[in-house]
């Protein structure tokens, strides 16, 4: 396996940041997610937990999964997108939805 080169890791750090960053104005519109972000957003509402604490710890059991059957195509970028994706999308609805009007949002 090759090391992935530092211009690499921060591309790949900056396109995870965006998905979180999307992810939250997704969520926040309401027109719907993608299938795991629906089961985490269902899940958060169900067990009164944050959608960033659900969606790692979603992640970390499909990343259980996948040691068992795909060890070999696990990289970095899954590691940076089991723990950053819901987090910066709880920090995004955290910190700009949380000073904008509600009224543009309907």
């Amino acid at each position: 396996m090759n090391r992935p080169a530092v211009r690499d890791v921060l591309l790949m750090i900056t396109g995870v940041l965006f998905m979180g960053i999307s992810l939250a104005f997704v969520r926040r519109a309401g027109y719907g997610t993608d299938t795991c972000s629906f089961l985490t957003a269902s899940l958060s509402a169900r067990l009164g937990l944050s959608f960033g604490i659900i969606m790692v710890m979603t992640h970390f059991i499909l990343f259980i999964a996948q040691l068992a059957f795909g060890r070999d195509l696990i990289g970095i970028g899954t590691v940076f997108n089991m723990v950053l994706v819901g987090p910066v999308s709880d920090l995004t609805d955290f910190t700009v939805f949380s000073r904008l009007p509600q009224a543009i949002f309907t």
